[in-house]
């Protein structure tokens, strides 16, 4: 029989719930949509608390790579 996975609260209730009750250690999950649809921001949200005590990787095929802290620093969110 298949154990439950630990999982890892988002903070948003909504994905937590689309991801069966939170993140999974080791998981990749793919967040697509339309340019400009805000995917980055609302990751960025989301992971930038979650990252004090978790590590996350964060790859973005649609944007710069330097864009990115830009725009965490731009919401006031630590960058790592």
């Amino acid at each position: 029989a298949l154990q439950e996975q630990a999982r890892l609260q988002t903070g948003s209730a909504e994905l937590d719930r689309v991801l069966g009750g939170g993140l999974v250690a080791g998981s990749a999950v793919l967040i697509g949509g339309n340019p400009g649809a805000g995917k980055s921001t609302f990751l960025l949200q989301l992971l930038c608390p979650l990252a004090a005590t978790q590590t996350f990787l964060y790859v973005t095929g649609e944007e710069p790579p330097e864009l990115v802290p830009m725009r965490a620093r731009r919401l006031g969110r630590p960058v790592v």
